[in-house]
């Protein structure tokens, strides 16, 4: 058995590659309804939502250390039906994200610099996603995804520091409980704050970091977790401006346009500095999201192409005795030339609250099949990731069955909302 690879805070990387991709502005309005509607009384759901998230993310990570297969060729293992299903979903997914999220990141980038309409802006940073992905390497994807977690915490976290926050306030909520009319925000916070389909790019960045073997399972977890505190932090330094400005005072956000208006009143109490610090984070949670989906959804796409083409027989994700690694593979350009160009129209037509919106609720059906599918692979004796003597009623196990349950009736809570 090899030694465990000694944890170390330099190696740090997909973990916070993660948190900048899944932390979007789907999670800033879920935070800011939260304070608007209970203030502080649901800090408790954001630190479940995020331990939930950890150990998902740890069962991937935990799969491809194990076996040295990617998530995609778990799901293959069980059934090809399942990924040409998780094809199909990750296309339709990602037309909508492919309008959704450069639009709001246009947003952003015209409340700071009014030089160009939002369509504009939002075109130029969908193209900009694209080119760095297509011709970077993870390396650099890595460093530029570092620099706007650091933006986001200045921005959001400076800005809920200026406004004070009752911190004695934030530790009462740190105790679970429901206020009246807040259970569907507790479900909701609960089953979409820390991503989605995102999540599975994890074993791909792990890949492209260099970590292959159960050996960096303890490096694997400190990564996860740093990732997951920031999620966390930004969480709820978001949710302590909504509370600030929104909570008895009548007014709601429910929207990206809506996010940005917190600006002005920002500005207006707190000067000029807590009116960048919002804006600098806005940009930089929107855009962060674009350039980690753009590589790492693609990376799930090319990967399932690829098995369904091989028809189940064992390919190397990563690249060592195929003729080509992902990122070079037609599969991968064909899905970044589809987050990329052919939203346009569709983020032409406005509307990108609505975009916003169908996004999340398609990735409510996405988290119940991954954590039936995580306690197959992980349990199943043929995969080997279960050793022998090993409890099955581990942590992990226990989290990610009763998540398991949470998504599914997360997933009825989003029809019925949808459909009555």
């Amino acid at each position: 058995m090899s030694n465990p690879v000694r944890p170390s805070l330099r190696q740090v990387g997909p973990g916070l590659v993660l948190a900048a991709t899944c932390v979007g502005v789907g999670d800033m309005v879920t935070a800011i309804v939260a304070g608007e509607k209970t203030q502080h009384g649901l800090v408790w759901a954001f630190l479940v939502a995020v331990i939930i998230k950890y150990y998902v993310t740890i069962a991937i990570g935990r799969w491809n250390l194990a076996t040295g297969k990617t998530i995609v060729q778990g799901f293959r293992a069980i059934s090809v039906v399942a990924i040409v299903l998780v094809a199909v979903y990750a296309v339709i997914w990602g037309l909508m994200f492919g309008a959704a999220g450069p639009a709001v990141v246009g947003l952003s980038a015209t409340a700071m610099f009014p030089v160009f309409d939002a369509n504009t802006w939002a075109i130029i940073h969908g193209v900009a996603a694209f080119i760095i992905v297509l011709v970077g390497r993870y390396r650099v994807i890595e460093q530029i995804m570092k620099v706007c977690v650091g933006l986001m915490f200045v921005g959001m976290v400076g800005a809920a520091l200026l406004v004070r926050p009752d911190f004695g306030s934030i530790a009462v909520g740190i105790v679970p409980r429901i206020p009246d009319g807040s259970l569907f925000y507790v479900i909701s916070i609960i089953g979409g704050v820390g991503g989605t389909l995102t999540l599975t790019a994890y074993g791909y960045w792990v890949r492209d970091k260099g970590w292959r073997g159960r050996e960096f399972l303890p490096m694997m977890r400190l990564d996860s977790a740093i990732g997951y505190i920031a999620t966390a932090i930004f969480a709820i330094s978001v949710l302590v401006i909504g509370a600030t400005f929104l909570y008895g005072f009548g007014r709601s956000v429910d929207s990206a346009g809506g996010l940005l208006a917190l600006a002005e009143p920002l500005r207006d109490s707190y000067g000029h500095a807590a009116y960048w610090f919002f804006l600098v984070g806005f940009w930089a949670i929107a855009f962060s999201s674009v350039l980690g989906v753009w590589s790492g959804v693609s990376y799930l796409f090319a990967d399932l192409v690829r098995n369904v083409v091989n028809k189940g027989k064992e390919v190397d994700a990563g690249g060592e005795g195929d003729k080509a690694p992902l990122q070079k593979t037609k599969s991968y350009r064909v899905y970044l030339l589809l987050l990329t160009f052919p939203s346009i129209p569709v983020m032409l037509l406005g509307s990108p609250v609505f975009l916003v919106l169908a996004w999340v609720t398609l990735g409510a059906f996405f988290m119940p099949f991954l954590t039936i599918a995580l306690l197959y692979l992980l349990n199943a004796k043929k995969y080997g990731v279960r050793r022998p003597g090993e409890s099955p009623f581990s942590l992990v196990n226990i989290v990610l069955a009763l998540s398991a349950v949470l998504f599914v009736v997360l997933m009825v809570s989003e029809l019925i909302r949808t459909f009555s």
